[in-house]
């Protein structure tokens, strides 16, 4: 069933461990830069450095869950999902206490940044999970027709799930 309206949520990516870590990656760069003459000439360090910064720092500001036409898409830049809403087990949502057994295991392709977990991860499950997480606190589980599921940490984790809930059973 499409949907007329196209509703954004951000998980919370760039909080206060992730922006503490960008800053400490930073001054490491910049430290590391000032106090060690490298092969490479500095100009081209710095580039470099100020790229994965960059790249990092889009990551941590643009991670989202939006429900777009007939679609969920969640993620950022080039770790990114579009799935259907007709895969989506909407009935079987739920949002995971903080204390939930169920944990993510191995980055097997994504970000693992301390206040940001982006990408494919394994997990004590049978499914491999498709994350956008910010903490530990606010974890959604979207169960999803398929080989894999999805987990995000929306900053109005009411508003989405009360958006999940009033899509009904697409299809």
């Amino acid at each position: 069933m499409p949907v007329n309206t196209n509703k954004n949520f951000s998980i919370g990516g760039l909080n206060g461990r992730s922006l503490l870590t960008l800053a400490v990656l930073v001054a490491a760069i910049v430290g590391a830069l000032l106090l060690f003459k490298p092969n490479v000439p500095l100009p081209a360090a710095a580039a470099v450095s100020a790229l994965v910064v960059f790249i990092v720092a889009f990551l941590l500001a643009s991670a989202r869950v939006t429900v777009l036409g007939d679609h969920l898409v969640v993620g950022a830049g080039f770790y990114k999902v579009k799935v259907p809403l007709t895969d989506l087990l909407i009935e079987d949502v739920k949002e995971l206490p903080s204390d939930s057994s169920f944990k993510l295991r191995w980055r097997t392709n994504g970000l693992g940044w301390p206040g940001l977990s982006l990408g494919w991860f394994s997990t004590n499950g049978e499914k491999s999970v498709f994350a956008a997480i910010s903490s530990k606190q606010r974890r959604i589980y979207i169960p999803l027709r398929g080989s894999y599921d999805l987990v995000v940490t929306p900053e109005s984790t009411d508003e989405f799930l009360s958006t999940l809930r009033s899509l009904g059973r697409p299809g």
